[in-house]
C-alpha cells in the first residue's frame, strides 16, 4: 500500500469543509487538524491522505510500471 498526500486550501471554513467532504467520499481522510493562515489573507488548510494499492503492470517492451489504485 502507498500513501497519497494532498493539502486542501480555501478562503473560508465553509468552502474547506465542502472540499474535505467531497474527498472523503473518494476514500481520503483528514490528517491532523485544520489550520488558518492569516499572513496576508485568511486561508484555511487541511491535509488529506489516502492509502492506495500499487499494481505492477508489464508493457509490451518488458518495462514494468507501477499503477496506483485507490
Amino acid at each position: 500500500m502507498n500513501k497519497q498526500y494532498k493539502v486542501l486550501s480555501a478562503p473560508s471554513q465553509e468552502e474547506l469543509v465542502n472540499k474535505v467532504n467531497v474527498l472523503m467520499n473518494y476514500g481520503w481522510s483528514p490528517e491532523g487538524g485544520m489550520t488558518i493562515d492569516e499572513a496576508k489573507t485568511e486561508r484555511y488548510t487541511q491535509t488529506m491522505i489516502r492509502m492506495v494499492e500499487a499494481i505492477k503492470v508489464e508493457n509490451s517492451s518488458g518495462n514494468n510500471k507501477q499503477l496506483l489504485h485507490g
